[in-house]
């Protein structure tokens, strides 16, 4: 998908979400492999099975949005806003999550292999450790995620940072 109509897609869905005519962004089953996503506004909006490998998505707002098995290895999203965004079978290998907000995000069965946490907001989060292999994660996250019944099996697969 070319720049311009990511952008317009982008502009239409900010004037829905203020109410105005507009249209909520569908960039379903799209490559969007690489695109500069910086601080864009996708509130709600449906990534569901989009290419977003290498993307650059840092400070995003994906509150809410729907990225069923959306394709993010190696995506930037350093300090993105993924509050309650639906991650289910998504691919976030090597993806760099630093300061993240995934406050109650779904990440049921969401690769996290070599993925960095650090900073990033688990509270509430639903994971999947046996899919974060080689994750990095902050200790002060580890209390968190060990209520996770598997946690004492997996806990040697992470990368802990102080």
């Amino acid at each position: 998908m070319r720049n311009l109509q990511i952008d317009s897609i982008c502009e239409q869905h900010v004037l829905w979400l203020a109410g105005r005519k507009g249209k909520r962004a569908d960039l379903s089953d799209e490559n969007l492999a690489n695109a500069n996503l910086r601080d864009e506004n996708l509130f709600g909006a449906n990534l569901a099975g989009a290419n977003l490998s290498g993307a650059y998505l840092t400070r995003a707002n994906l509150r809410s949005a729907d990225l069923i098995g959306a394709y993010l290895s190696d995506a930037n999203l350093i300090g993105a806003n993924l509050i309650g965004a639906n991650l289910a079978r998504a691919n976030l290998s090597y993806a760099d999550l630093t300061g993240a907000d995934l406050a109650d995000a779904n990440l049921t069965d969401a690769n996290l292999s070599g993925a960095d946490l650090s900073g990033a907001n688990l509270i509430g989060a639903y994971l999947n450790l046996k899919r974060m292999y080689m994750t990095k994660v902050d200790q002060s996250q580890l209390s968190w995620l060990a209520t996770d019944p598997n946690f004492r099996d997996w806990v040697n697969r992470l990368i802990i940072c102080s």
